[in-house]
């Protein structure tokens, strides 16, 4: 992690952030375990922790923390938004978790299945009518799938 960070895009004078990252993200236990040898979710945070690291003018993530366990989920979304907002770099990220996009976007896009989209903020685009319309299931289904989701992948773990 010390290497990213110092063949990064950051400034010197964030010394402390090696150890921010991984305290924030959790990752003190297995800091000195290979990548080969992590479990999804160990190795969910740690591509996230070294691309904090690395730095960027933008940080674009794709599901980030969708291996992670509920708790987790909230805690890595928490320090994403404040380290996003202290260092003034725009976080763009997809998730298909209707109650992390809620608790944590300031904006949405709602892509249909015809190809269309919309977008605003998250209190006008989060409606029961956008949500079932974008896609296509009653809203009651579309948290019940996330939950028998996660229990089918932990079945196949076991």
């Amino acid at each position: 992690m010390d290497l990213v960070f110092q063949n990064g895009l950051h400034e010197s004078g964030d010394s402390g952030l090696v150890a921010e990252v991984s305290r924030a993200l959790e990752m003190e236990s297995f800091l000195h375990v290979k990548t080969q040898h992590l479990a999804k979710g160990q190795l969910q945070r740690s591509i996230i922790g070294l691309s904090l690291l690395y730095g960027s003018r933008i940080i674009m993530m794709d599901e980030p923390v969708f291996a992670l366990e509920e708790g987790q989920k909230d805690r890595v979304f928490e320090y994403l938004l404040a380290y996003s907002r202290s260092r003034k770099v725009p976080l763009y990220y997809t998730v298909h978790n209707l109650d992390l996009s809620r608790k944590y976007s300031d904006f949405m896009l709602l892509f249909t299945k015809e190809g269309g989209f919309s977008v605003g903020t998250t209190g006008d685009m989060f409606t029961r009518e956008r949500i079932e319309e974008a896609f296509h299931a009653p809203m009651d289904t579309l948290h019940q799938r996330d939950s028998l989701y996660r229990e089918l992948l932990l079945k196949n773990l076991e």
